[in-house]
């Protein structure tokens, strides 16, 4: 047997375990709603204050909930509702206090930290000390409280300098200024200046509530023993294989999407709200039949269960989605178009053609495709400290621009994203409030013509050379212009850009030099300013431009968020303006919205970044999964997936059915070829 055959006949063989393993799955479910999904990797954490990473977040939104949420289905323009939180606070003094009053129905789940094991009601006072741990931690989201709340940064310095364990947990007990506990169910929050980014910073995971005799009883291990008030409880987790999460069955009232009781028991609600959401602007044409119509109504969570397998090869993942043990392929990347769809977008049995609708083949299994943007932005960071890439006189802002319009957009988007983003125009993403599509960089097209006009007029040789090829000089007789670049990874997607990289590059004659490294060691070089170029992401953490803009204010300089060590005067005092500023304020919003654009028009004279494209998601899912409408900011989404257990094992039972003859005949095939094999060595031997 040749080489190629038998590796097909090891893919059937392997096909065929897949597929026998879905059948035995959908059996085990029975009339139970389970839902299964893929982890490349573990979760990090399962502790909701140390959650920076979107695997960790999305697990403990299973679990852990925070007194205010996403609105679902979301408006084009995000709003918060009440979670916990009986209803919004009352917010006085200017924007310095928020008065927050708890659900008086909400408990956390049973769990052997407590008296008997059952889970107690939650207090204030575990709103309070779940800010206090948040602050306690030395990694983690103490940034969204950090220099914002009276009192609380003096106590987290005394919690961190003490050594002993009950010295520190006495330091719960004692009084926060800026944090007071008005009843049993009422607390305040006050603040040191105006931050309306609060509500937003509290509905991530880090604002989650967690009760203080878990986190004494499990320790260390309470990373690996969640024990909040979500819809899901931890079922069962086996590092490197899978997460199982089974419903909280002491989770409130509440019924889908986000209606309680009282929503429910009026005439007509679903038509209420369908007009509601309509007139929102929160569902597109189709959304209501798609999402909103089967469920509305029914008690959350829709899933009994949700199962996460964790498989690091790209394309086992794949296989076991063809197979319909795994409900939904999410956030698919690079390396998972080439290896999994044998090709790019353009080849014929590509999952996703280049009009990002579902090939034929695909769309025959039953499954489809769910496109939403992410709000993020991927570019290119340059370190203006370093002396050939950085500076703000005219010389080295032409070469950055210059780097910026050799970059082709347009191309790295079709050739090596299969589609799946769109050119950047500026600092803020999509879905964020101060996006505008209309706004154009004066650098973002693709122009090596007049990126070499630029490089000539700040006085760089540009030039052809015997071959043929563009190389641009410091001066007319000097060395080649070379730069490195610091890449965050070293998988084959990483280098594909890098390769990207440095043929735009070639363009304008400037050599690249890319160095493909693990990501704590892209995050030491950076901290440290080593490098002159890096290669970057930003996810918005909430939709507020104040989230984006921070990455360029001065005194947040490396080891902060700040990696370009990027310096405006004007900016800094722009944003130390803005960020203070509502956009839910009319006023507020209409002077923030032109310091947007002023901010905007000062970054792109500078050019300390180079925009590349903003994200976007491609979902695939079977016929009988039921996903949720796109909530991207939201780690909380998974409430709204549900299954049909029916349709599932009608399907796994009819599509193993039609290849398993095929593939057991070459699997057969495969083991004669292996036997006859080691008969013929054996033979030898003995000869």
């Amino acid at each position: 047997m040749s080489r190629n055959n038998a590796l097909i006949a090891m893919a059937c063989l392997f096909s065929l375990s897949c597929g026998s393993r879905a059948v035995v799955l959908a059996r085990q479910d029975g009339d139970r709603h389970v839902v299964r999904l893929a982890l490349s990797v573990d979760p990090r954490f399962l502790d909701p204050h140390r959650a920076g990473d979107v695997y960790s977040a999305r697990q403990c939104g299973l679990a852990y909930e925070s007194l205010v949420d996403y609105q679902y289905p979301s408006p084009p323009e995000p709003q918060l509702v009440p979670c916990l939180a009986r209803h919004m606070p009352e917010i006085t003094d200017e924007g310095r206090t928020y008065t927050f009053t708890l659900r008086d129905d909400i408990s956390f789940q049973d769990d052997p930290c407590f008296p008997n094991g059952v889970g107690r009601g939650v207090t204030a006072q575990d709103a309070v000390y779940s800010l206090k741990r948040l602050m306690s931690l030395a990694e983690g989201g103490f940034w969204v409280l950090e220099n914002k709340v009276p009192g609380l940064d003096d106590w987290r310095r005394r919690f961190l300098a003490t050594g002993n364990p009950q010295a520190r947990d006495r330091l719960f007990d004692e009084p926060v200024e800026g944090l007071t506990i008005l009843d049993d169910y009422t607390f305040q929050i006050r603040l040191r200046s105006p931050y309306p980014q609060l509500l937003w910073a509290l509905s991530l995971p880090y604002g989650a509530i967690v009760p203080r005799e878990a986190v004494e009883r499990y320790g260390l291990d309470f990373s690996r023993h969640p024990v909040g008030t979500g819809p899901f409880m931890l079922k069962e987790y086996v590092k490197k294989q899978h997460l199982i999460w089974t419903r909280n069955p002491k989770y409130r009232e509440i019924y889908f999407p986000q209606l309680d009781s009282t929503d429910t028991r009026q005439n007509n609600y679903k038509d209420i709200f369908r007009r509601k959401w309509e007139q929102e602007g929160a569902l597109d044409p189709g959304d209501w039949d798609r999402y909103m119509a089967p469920h509305i109504g029914k008690h959350i969570p829709l899933a009994d269960e949700l199962q996460f397998l964790i498989i690091p090869e790209a394309s086992t993942m794949w296989m076991e989605f063809l197979a319909g043990t795994i409900d939904c392929y999410e956030r698919l990347n690079k390396e998972q178009f080439d290896r999994a769809f044998a090709g790019t977008a353009n080849s014929k049995n590509s999952a996703v053609s280049p009009d990002t609708l579902l090939s034929r083949e695909i769309r025959e299994q039953g499954i489809h495709l769910q496109i939403c943007d992410d709000p993020s932005i991927t570019y290119l960071v340059f370190n203006m400290e370093d002396e050939r890439v950085g500076g703000y006189d005219e010389r080295h802002k032409q070469l950055r621009r210059a780097i910026s319009l050799c970059m082709d957009r347009a191309y790295l988007i079709s050739t090596y994203l299969n589609g799946r983003g769109r050119p950047a125009n500026m600092l803020i993403p999509p879905g964020v409030r101060g996006y505008d599509p209309d706004y154009r960089t004066p650098w973002g097209g693709y122009d090596p013509q007049q990126a070499r006009a630029l490089l000539k007029a700040a006085g760089y040789s540009v030039s052809r050379n015997s071959s043929g090829e563009w190389v641009t000089c410091e001066s007319p007789d000097g060395a080649p212009l070379e730069l490195s670049v610091e890449f965050r990874s070293a998988t084959q997607g990483t280098r594909d850009i890098a390769r990207f990289y440095t043929i735009c590059a070639q363009e304008i004659g400037i050599r690249l030099q890319c160095n493909l490294q693990t990501f704590p060691e892209f995050l030491r070089r950076a901290a440290e300013g080593k490098g002159q170029l890096y290669d970057a992401n930003w996810t918005m953490d909430y939709p507020d431009a104040q989230n984006v803009f921070q990455l360029l204010y001065g005194p947040n300089r490396r080891p902060g968020v700040n990696y370009a060590a990027y310096r405006n005067d004007r900016y800094d005092r722009l944003y130390e303006e803005l960020q203070v500023l509502s956009d839910s304020v009319p006023e507020e919003w209409q002077r923030k919205s032109e310091m947007i654009r002023e901010m905007s028009a000062i970054v792109d004279e500078d050019v300390p970044w180079v925009y590349l494209y903003y994200n976007r998601l491609f979902v695939l899912y079977h016929d009988w999964c039921s996903p949720a409408k796109p909530l991207p900011m939201s780690t909380r989404a998974y409430r709204y997936v549900v299954s049909d257990p029916a349709t599932r094992l009608e399907w796994v039972r009819h599509t193993n059915t039609m290849f398993r003859l095929p593939a057991v005949l070459f699997a057969l095939l495969f083991v004669g070829i292996v036997a006859a094999f080691v008969y013929k060595i054996v033979e030898q031997q003995r000869g």
